[in-house]
């Protein structure tokens, strides 16, 4: 399941508002940014309680830009997770379609790493 505590400490957290195959929108308070793909570090599957048991799948993703790392958060509560599911696997290499990771990450109690770009930190449990 993904928590606060999941979520690294001392990093922006945004929000993720649209997505194309040339970038992702992401708001941060009152600002927008255009993000390219290869801004992309990693991703992590987990998910969230919405409801006596009840969960929501969720995704962070990590991405690098000039001022340090953000941490951005989608869940499927989000207006912008179809189009973000379907586009992933289409730009970002290796990273496996929602089929696979989602029963994965439902039927388990922690984050799941479905994808780090070559050359990025590793060190998260992952399924490539």
């Amino acid at each position: 399941m993904l928590s606060e505590a999941a979520i690294r400490p001392g990093l922006t957290r945004s929000t993720v508002i649209a997505v194309s195959h040339q970038r992702l929108s992401v708001q941060i308070g009152d600002k927008q940014l255009e993000l390219p793909w290869k801004s992309v570090r990693g991703i992590s599957a987990g998910h969230i309680p919405v409801a006596a048991g009840a969960w929501h799948l969720a995704l962070t993703i990590d991405v690098q830009v000039d001022a340090g790392e953000l941490v951005l958060i989608a869940t499927e509560a989000d207006r912008v997770w179809a189009a973000l599911t379907a586009v992933l696997p289409e730009v970002l290499e290796d990273l496996p379609l929602i089929d696979m990771w989602a029963p994965v990450v439902l039927a388990g109690a922690v984050p799941l790493s479905i994808y780090d770009r070559p050359g990025a930190e590793k060190g998260r449990a992952g399924l490539h």
